[in-house]
């Protein structure tokens, strides 16, 4: 407290006609031990608060003080006399904080909150390297070497260079798109989309795209944000392997993975004057550099970034300032609930300008967050419609959700079970992926499945796996050649999952989560035949719809757009997702989103802490051991 009001004194010296500024030295300084709260208690003091005041002015030796933050602060302002003026005034002066608190709330809006989250973040950054290191830290993510675009173009020329198939022309095309958009890119273009079909090399792609951003607009870092951790760790590798093709050093500067199941390592190469040495630092240091994103190119979670992006705690906003000079990629963003798309849209615009960034969305199912008509994106890839309408790699069978009279029908258990069997019997030399709702009928299906097939070998994927076992699992099924795979799993495979399938078979969902799924069938396009993709719209065992863990609205609107169709080609989804996504904007309530923005934009954090707040995940299952 007492350095929060010399803090208010000095800065009110330095802004004497913006006391909002010096109002957010004090909150800063008072607060970056603990959580930020609403606007009226962060400038709450008490009678008790002044009194302690007092007693720590009195007790201050001002000779050591001057020698602590010599070269910081001018002398001037370290004497008991400024001290107890500054105190004075906050208390019954011209500055009395209750009356300023008042008047300056009327003024707060949505940039007031990041000036003072970027702040707040910059001190704590400071603060914790200062207590953890003791003021020797030598580490600067800028001075190591750094991916370029060019080292992209290299790898992809050498290894991404296959048989000239549709799908690999189309890479190649984007590619080429990708360059010359980017080239010709305003400094006002700072949202931005790469929408390309499932399967087309989003990935690299799209991290190509990001780095010349970053080169272009001299941007200090990427942060690479996916929805799950096990398509973090599957991207991850690939950006590692690009690393290790260019020959460039093994070295967290270069390359950070960020979520919750991440192992505390952070090493950097270093030259000591006689060769390159690994410095591996120790935990308590690693998690500083992770959990601040020392790197230049940092794979994450939405829940890492919009978490630090909309937040009121510590240890969320300590990495806020990262979020500036950057270039942000939400890869299959399609994965935020439509209940955010306006919170999302009005902090992304105003984070983008303000923090001096730019934001790339990436995904085969582009919702309409925001609009191209009115240039509030920019598209990267421009004849992204014709790539859509090129392909032919598949076709959703959507017959089985209709009776006759054109009504929704739902498939009992017992006839699911038996056409799976049937499915599975007749297609003896083909992989299958069989994806379920929930784990209770991807268990079932799969236990009575593994015994009918001998020629299959059978796997099942769940959120009851072990994320390591679930990545092992992956990666036996990728390098698996001996026998066609039977996958069985939830809806974890949908999002960025490299895996590729003959036969797709899904419960109702909704109709991104749909054509992400028809992204695993014939992804790369060497089948012999055209892949099939099976919709059915299940009852379990006890009559429950699995569907129903799905949000109704959504599924709702599904059901509308796949009204009376029954074989729809891969050539249509791109229409059938945009009619889908105007469904959604259409009649979605915006309540949630509107009462956070304005929390945010009154610096009202404990709504974030509310029943109101923003989640992303629903924790409420989980519980602390």
């Amino acid at each position: 407290m007492i350095s929060a009001a010399l803090t208010f004194a000095v800065l009110k010296q330095h802004f004497p006609e913006a006391l909002k500024w010096a109002l957010f030295g004090f909150i800063i300084v008072r607060k970056h031990h603990g959580n930020l709260e609403n606007w009226d208690d962060l400038l709450t003091i008490t009678p008790e608060d002044f009194r302690l005041l007092s007693e720590q002015a009195a007790g201050i030796d001002y000779v050591e003080f001057r020698q602590i933050i010599s070269g910081y602060l001018e002398e001037n302002y370290i004497n008991d006399a400024f001290l107890r003026q500054a105190i004075k005034n906050l208390k019954d002066g011209s500055e009395k904080l209750h009356r300023l608190r008042r008047r300056i709330k009327r003024e707060l809006q949505p940039d007031d909150y990041l000036l003072l989250n970027y702040l707040y973040s910059v001190l704590l950054t400071a603060d914790k390297a200062d207590a953890i290191f003791s003021g020797t830290l030598n580490f600067d993510a800028g001075n190591s070497k750094v991916l370029l675009a060019n080292h992209i173009q290299i790898y992809k020329n050498e290894k991404l260079s296959g048989a000239q198939t549709q799908i690999n022309s189309i890479r190649t095309e984007i590619f080429e798109s990708i360059g010359k958009a980017v080239s010709n890119l305003d400094n006002e273009q700072r949202i931005l989309s790469v929408n390309t079909p499932t399967g087309s090399g989003k990935t690299i792609a799209s991290l190509y795209a990001a780095l010349l951003l970053k080169e272009k607009r001299k941007r200090k870092r990427i942060i690479y944000c996916l929805p799950f951790t096990s398509v973090i760790d599957q991207n991850y590798d690939v950006f590692e392997n690009i690393i290790q093709f260019n020959r460039l050093p093994d070295d967290s500067g270069i390359l950070l993975k960020h979520h919750h199941l991440v192992d505390l390592n952070f090493s950097v190469q270093e030259d000591n004057g006689s060769g390159q040495l690994i410095r591996e630092y120790q935990p308590n240091k690693s998690i500083y550099f992770i959990e601040g994103w020392e790197s230049a190119l940092v794979v994450t979670t939405f829940v890492q970034l919009f978490y630090t992006l909309i937040s009121y705690r510590n240890s969320s906003l300590r990495k806020f300032h990262k979020l500036s000079d950057a270039v942000i990629v939400l890869d299959e963003i399609q994965s935020v609930p439509h209940s955010y798309w306006k919170l999302i849209h009005d902090m992304l615009i105003l984070a983008a300008k303000r923090l001096n960034s730019n934001v790339l969305l990436v995904t085969a199912t582009m919702p309409l967050i925001f609009s191209e008509a009115k240039k509030e994106i920019t598209e990267l890839v421009v004849q992204k419609r014709d790539m859509f309408k090129q392909l032919s790699r598949i076709v959703l069978d959507a017959s089985e959700l209709w009776a006759d009279n054109n009504e929704r029908r739902y498939t009992e258990w017992p006839v699911f079970v038996e056409k799976m069997k049937k499915l599975v019997l007749e297609n003896m030399d083909k992989s299958i992926l069989i994806v379920m709702n929930t784990i209770r009928t991807a268990q079932q299906i799969y236990l009575f499945l593994k015994e009918k097939s001998e020629n299959h070998q059978s796997y099942f994927l769940s959120g009851h796996i072990l994320p390591k076992d679930r990545l092992e699992r992956i990666k036996q099924i990728k390098n698996n050649r001996k026998r066609p795979a039977l996958l069985i799993s939830t809806q974890l495979i949908e999002a960025g999952v490299d895996l590729d399938f003959d036969i797709v078979v899904r419960d109702i969902a909704p109709l991104d989560s749909i054509v992400q799924v028809c992204g695993r069938c014939n992804r790369n396009g060497m089948g012999k035949a055209i892949g099939l993709a099976v919709l059915f719209a299940l009852k379990d065992e006890d009559g429950r719809k699995p569907s129903q863990i799905y949000d109704a609205f959504l599924l709702d609107k599904t059901w509308r757009v796949l009204s009376g169709k029954k074989r729809i080609p891969e050539y249509e989804f791109i229409d059938l997702a945009q009619a889908y996504y105007q469904e959604v904007k259409t009649y979605h309530s915006e309540r949630k989103s509107i009462n956070l923005l304005q929390a945010l934009g009154k610096l009202d954090y404990g709504k974030l802490a509310s029943e109101e707040r923003f989640t992303l995940i629903d924790n409420s299952y989980a519980a602390s051991v």
